[in-house]
């Protein structure tokens, strides 16, 4: 039971919300004002502060007490009446103090109170949200008007190696202005590889385009989705993006377009599922899926997730079909897997805790990443770097669990235009003239480990079973 001490309009607002939701709630206050609007809500009349009237109100089997009033020296009263009656009672409940300002939170948890609501930071919050909201609404207008006076046909372009934020992001951006009347195709650069990026275009019945293949000559409109610079992407230096839409920090100086939006979001999925909400456009369940997936991979399941990201997740799930996000969070997995794990087991390698695998030679592209999917979680490991030979190409993947590293731009670092990625997740694939040779796959490899500021003795990849520490 929730008791709530105190009657004003933010005590009738809690206790309706709370009412809905199935729980069963309690209000004590002196004013009867409003209480018409409170018929499915029990009431007590009396004045809180009174412990005869708290123990009316049946505080023994509240689990939450809320006090809700806005008047501090009252608030002091009935902390020192439900003390009294804890005392008495040998009553345990979680007491919550609305507080004018979060300085006094230290006084009344010394009175008893478990928390604390300060109405200063809670509306402060709450007003920023509105502004970021109207801020978002401004932001969808302007990119409305830009589709709705295009002519042509669009190429959206996602960053090297797409990931399910950015395949869900772009098709979003496609669905997006084609309900107002502009084609778009999605293009990309790198690998698709990976079983859940395969299984999500499959889901959304899109196919993305090889950039490589692309003539850009037949676009008339370029969109740059979740990357905002073309240093990590297919788009030619001589194009200037028409839109740019991303949630990454990146200088100023290496953005440009006509309509930019890089939102302070853990998604991109983020950004694109409230344009289609303040467009009033649907997103089909299939659709809703895949920006759930989008939000989910790119704030590591929701860790690292803003307030507006679990706000539009929450809408999302609503939406979405839950059979097929199973689907596309677990495809199956190849049976090419399982000597792929086999070798990398055998030739694992230490460097701190940095876990090198060397995998072998492959058949398939993303069952490096694969790899380093399924080792991350060992035990005493921080990051994973994964690599493997595929005819003539090296094919390197990294994952890491240390927020002190970028992996993309480690990557990029290591590998150049070849490599790049997130902060916790990274790939590359560098070509060779016919199949590398050993030392050639070494050179790589160290220059990799030298970007993550690991040194081996001599300068080799260590031999396997023998762990170094970072020099």
């Amino acid at each position: 039971m929730y008791l709530i001490l105190g009657c004003n309009e933010l005590s009738y607002e809690v206790a309706e919300r709370l009412r809905r939701g199935g729980a069963e709630v309690v209000l004590v206050g002196p004013d009867t004002t409003g209480l018409s609007e409170l018929r499915k809500l029990t009431v007590r009349v009396g004045d809180p502060r009174d412990p005869s009237v708290l123990q009316g109100a049946g505080i023994e089997r509240a689990k939450v007490v809320f006090i809700s009033s806005l008047d501090f020296d009252e608030t002091l009263g009935i902390l020192e009446a439900v003390e009294q009656v804890r005392r008495d009672l040998k009553a345990e409940p979680v007491i919550l103090a609305l507080v004018p300002d979060l300085f006094l939170e230290r006084e009344v948890k010394k009175l008893g109170a478990t928390g604390v609501v300060p109405v200063s930071q809670t509306l402060g919050e709450a007003v920023f949200r509105e502004l970021e909201r109207s801020r978002e609404r401004a932001s969808e207008a302007s990119l409305r008007r830009l589709v709705k006076e295009a002519r042509g046909r669009m190429l959206i372009l996602t960053h090297t190696n797409p990931d399910p934020d950015a395949i869900a992001s772009s098709v979003a951006l496609k669905t997006y202005a084609k309900s107002f009347g502009l084609d778009a195709d999605i293009a990309y650069d790198g690998e698709m590889g990976y079983p859940q990026n395969r299984a999500m275009c499959n889901l959304l019945g899109v196919e993305l385009l090889r950039a490589e293949e692309i003539n850009f000559r037949n676009y008339t409109l370029f969109a740059l989705v979740d990357v905002a610079s073309r240093a990590y992407c297919a788009l030619p230096r001589e194009i200037v993006p028409t839109i740019v839409i991303d949630h990454h920090s990146v200088p100023p100086s290496e953005v440009s377009g006509r309509f930019v939006e890089i939102a302070p979001v853990g998604a991109t999925s983020t950004i694109l599922a409230n344009y289609l909400e303040y467009a009033g456009i649907p997103a089909d369940p299939a659709l809703a899926s895949a920006l759930t997936l989008g939000i989910l991979t790119d704030t590591s399941n929701l860790s690292n997730a803003t307030p507006t990201d679990l706000e539009v997740y929450w809408k999302l799930r609503k939406l979405s079909d839950p059979q097929r996000l199973r689907v596309i969070q677990q495809p199956p997995r190849s049976q090419k897997l399982l000597p792929a794990l086999v070798s990398a087991i055998r030739r694992r390698k230490m460097i701190g805790s940095c876990l090198l695998v060397d995998v072998g030679e492959v058949e398939e592209e993303d069952t490096v990443s694969q790899v380093a999917d399924f080792l991350q979680d060992t035990e005493g490991v921080s990051t994973v770097i994964a690599y493997a030979v595929l005819g003539d190409k090296v094919r390197v993947s990294g994952r890491t669990k240390d927020s002190s590293l970028h992996l993309g731009k480690i990557f990029a670092e290591a590998f150049g235009k070849f490599g790049g990625g997130h902060q916790n997740m990274a790939g590359a694939k560098i070509s060779f003239e016919g199949k590398p040779s050993k030392a050639q796959i070494n050179s790589q490899i160290r220059k990799l480990l030298q970007a993550l500021g690991l040194k081996p003795r001599r300068g080799r990849v260590p031999k396997a079973g023998s762990p170094r520490s970072a020099a």
